[in-house]
């Protein structure tokens, strides 16, 4: 059966970060509020799977995934969350608007209207509701306020937004808004003996939004929403959120002064950043994600693959190579995955096909193009202009295999690359000379070329 993985996020935690997991979750819900917490992950590092199992463990979220071993509720009954897509109102001018939205349909959900006696549910209506309307009536006023700045407002606009001034009294509006969610969070304060009752906001994808959308939220987390009983969470790739802080505020000034305006900007507001690590058994995951079969593919590539790091540290990536693996696997003939070497040279054709595209054109065009990139895998050269020629420009090779030069010394310098950095030749180590596979011939791969993937 030909397995295929899609890249939605999951309950199951797969890349064993529960500890992470617990640690974050505890101070998310001792803090002081106001809180924001950052999580910093790189694309396809699995962040939107670890917040979200973080919020079924602050507040358990029915959404038809079993089988997660989580548990909810776990760091005590005085949490509710919020989930907030950042990237999908991109286009709106005021996403703020969208965000205090959700909090108050979150909210709503969570009434305790729905949990009193009859007697009592007119009255505790009427209190909801009122403070559900002021929601509204906040961004409202938040969007007068946006279009008066452009020089856009009315005569009209004028009056109402006068008019709702008037409806919020002398409050302002982080005041307002503080207030409401406390008396929507009465019951959970009720309910609770851990701590204060707290509204915990996910806001996921940042990274993902325009430049301008990304600081429009961030400037609303520090005017309106720095309220004492909301925690704020963003899921995040840092330096990418940095740099669009950076096209924001960027003045007559060098690219350096103003990133690091940026920092101190994202700082100010996020003053606490936790850092998603790095799968630790990046080889694990990957054979668990490929076809079970019986002629031997898991076990000959996890024998390979415990001795040799050369896979991409990312969930995203590897789940993407394992689909090609998977799909070549299952075409191969019987004959053909009997072959000693077939498991290997399966994963370094996968991994060309999927990562590497103009390598794979000029192997598929002629097939002793294999020699060209073994030799570049084994190269201890700086990449010359040949290698430009050939395809291999802005490729980097990861920590190569030490040689002896003849004298007793090491003649190859190990390099370790940015695990973040577009370009690494992740496979090298495994068809480098003192590699599992170093003496890949072309012959080895005619099988695969012929199916025409």
């Amino acid at each position: 059966m030909l397995l295929l993985h899609n890249d939605e996020s999951t309950l199951s935690d797969q890349l064993g970060r529960a500890d992470l997991r617990n640690e974050l979750g505890r101070a998310i819900a001792r803090c002081r509020p106001p809180h924001v917490f950052g999580l910093h992950g790189e694309w396809g590092s699995g962040k939107t799977s670890f917040l979200r199992q973080l919020r079924f463990e602050l507040d358990h979220i029915k959404d038809g995934e079993d089988g997660h071993g989580l548990t909810s509720n776990h760091f005590g009954n005085h949490v509710v969350t919020v989930w907030f897509e950042a990237w999908r109102y991109q286009s709106e001018p005021l996403p703020v608007i969208a965000l205090l939205q959700e909090i108050r349909r979150e909210l709503e959900q969570r009434s305790l209207v729905k949990r009193l006696s009859s007697e009592a549910k007119k009255l505790a209506e009427i209190g909801t509701r009122t403070l559900l309307n002021g929601f509204d009536d906040v961004a409202k006023l938040l969007k007068l306020e946006g279009l008066a700045t452009k020089g856009l407002q009315a005569a009209g606009e004028n009056w109402e937004k006068e008019h709702l001034q008037a409806r919020l009294g002398t409050d302002s509006v982080r005041d307002f808004l503080e207030k409401a969610v406390g008396g929507l969070l009465n019951y959970k304060a009720r309910d609770s003996q851990e701590g204060t009752a707290r509204v915990v906001v996910f806001i996921d994808d940042l990274d993902r939004c325009q430049p301008g959308t990304a600081f429009k939220l961030l400037e609303a987390l520090k005017i309106h929403l720095s309220l004492p009983n909301c925690v704020f969470v963003l899921g995040m790739n840092q330096q990418t959120v940095v740099e669009a802080i950076a096209s924001e505020i960027k003045r007559d000034e060098t690219d350096a002064a103003t990133k690091l305006k940026a920092e101190a900007y994202l700082e100010k507001i996020c003053t606490n950043i936790w850092r998603l690590p790095l799968p630790q058994t990046i080889h694990g995951f990957f054979v668990d994600l490929l076809t079970d079969q019986p002629d031997g593919l898991k076990a000959q590539l996890e024998k390979v693959l415990k001795t040799c790091r050369c896979l991409p540290p990312n969930p995203r990536r590897l789940k993407a190579l394992a689909n090609i693996v998977n799909r070549l696997w299952i075409g191969l003939q019987d004959k053909d995955r009997w072959s000693a070497t077939m498991a290997q040279a399966t994963l370094v054709y996968a991994y060309v096909y999927q990562f590497h595209g103009e390598l794979f054109r000029r192997w598929q065009w002629d097939r002793d193009y294999l020699r060209r990139i073994v030799e570049f895998a084994q190269g201890t050269q700086a990449i010359g202009d040949l290698d430009k020629a050939e395809g291999f420009a802005g490729l980097i090779r990861p920590k190569q295999q030490l040689e002896d030069d003849g004298t007793g010394a090491a003649a190859t310098r190990s390099t370790f690359p940015d695990p973040s950095v577009a370009g690494v030749f992740w496979i090298t180590p495994l068809i480098q000379k003192g590699g599992p596979y170093h003496d890949a011939r072309p012959d080895d791969f005619t099988p695969l070329l012929d199916l025409g993937l």
